[in-house]
């Protein structure tokens, strides 16, 4: 994302339990939740970074709110396509919640799912998200000016937990490509452009979407030590 300049990407490993009881004016309740997270780089194999993490409350000895999910993120070491430097990154991301309040559901819009999609009219209490991104860095400086362009491809299944996940009627995408502009000399420093298809919308919403935006993060588990916290179903 800094075409060219060191990024610090975290690696580690790490593994945590955190339990307590939840007190209201109508019951008790003991949470308990566990989670582990792993990454490694090797210069020939590129970079993985895996992180999963269950959690459930258990009240008179029944379960309730279980929630389970895993994700996985790899990039792969700068490869040669014809004369440009060239990488691919791939995630994969499964959530699954079992014997959730009513009210508690999954969706795949434009920051769980699907980029850009910004309809959450589909709901489920399972999901399996494949994403695919894969950047071109052409050898061109202009006043200080880097340029990556990317094809993309997003891929989301959803469906409730009693119900089979891969089918048809579970399959929502997009796909779509962009440009990210880089300088290192402005306030600014990067410019990011995507336009995307979504080949299956509700009645009535928009096929294509635009996006611009001067972030370009890649989010990974950084492994840092944190206070106790409930996991958010989401």
């Amino acid at each position: 994302y800094r075409f060219g300049r060191t990024e610090d990407i975290p690696l580690g490993f790490s593994a945590g339990i955190t339990s307590g009881i939840e007190r209201n004016n109508f019951y008790d309740r003991m949470y308990n939740q566990a989670g582990l997270s792993f990454s490694a780089y090797k210069n020939v194999y590129g970079y993985l970074n895996l992180n999963s993490s269950t959690s459930t409350y258990l009240k008179k000895g029944d379960a309730e709110q279980t929630y389970f999910q895993s994700s996985l993120v790899y990039f792969s070491p700068l490869f040669k396509i014809d004369g440009y430097n060239s990488r691919q990154f791939i995630s994969l991301k499964y959530s699954l919640g079992k014997n959730r309040f009513s009210d508690e559901l999954l969706n795949i819009d434009n920051r769980h799912g699907v980029r850009d999609y910004y309809n959450d009219a589909a709901k489920g209490t399972q999901r399996f998200v494949l994403s695919m991104e894969t950047v071109f860095f052409p050898p061109v400086y202009f006043y200080g000016f880097g340029v990556a362009w990317f094809p993309f491809a997003d891929m989301a299944w959803l469906s409730y937990d009693r119900q089979q996940l891969f089918s048809g009627n579970n399959f929502y995408s997009g796909f779509g490509a962009g440009i990210r502009i880089r300088n290192e000399s402005l306030v600014f420093k990067s410019l990011e452009i995507r336009l995307a298809y979504y080949p299956r919308v509700p009645a009535g919403d928009k096929k294509f979407s635009g996006y611009i935006s001067n972030e370009n993060n890649l989010n990974l588990e950084n492994f840092s030590p944190d206070i106790p916290s409930i996991s958010g179903f989401e």
